[in-house]
């Protein structure tokens, strides 16, 4: 949890291009990769580059794409005070609901979930 508190903390300050230069370059939007008008595209979605290892499947770059395109529109708009805030009540919310290990994987499949309460 700390890990998804952490990445999805991290991925704001991408987003705002308040972190440092070399990881920002990491992440590409969705709308600078093709020409074409898509629902990703206008939402401000990072996009995720695909890789045939598992390993590469893992890393910090692809997670923090995942974490970042399953929050809604309206919590990554949130200044960061608010989005720390908001972020560490939802996943204490479900750290009630799961055991004490969560693999970063399951979070998020079931964080989206838990934005439609």
């Amino acid at each position: 949890m700390l890990y998804f508190k952490s990445l999805a903390s991290l991925m704001h300050d991408i987003n705002n291009q308040s972190s440092p230069l070399n990881l920002i370059n990491l992440f590409d939007q969705v709308d600078s990769v093709h020409s074409y008008r898509t629902s990703s595209a206008s939402t401000g979605k990072f996009h995720i580059k695909c890789s045939k290892l598992t390993q590469l499947s893992h890393s910090f770059s692809r997670l923090g794409c995942k974490i970042w395109n399953e929050l809604p529109g309206s919590f990554r708009a949130k200044t960061k005070t608010s989005f720390k805030k908001c972020l560490q009540t939802r996943l204490l919310k479900l750290l009630d609901q799961e055991d004490i290990y969560v693999d970063v994987n399951i979070l998020i499949k079931n964080f989206k979930y838990q934005w439609y309460d």
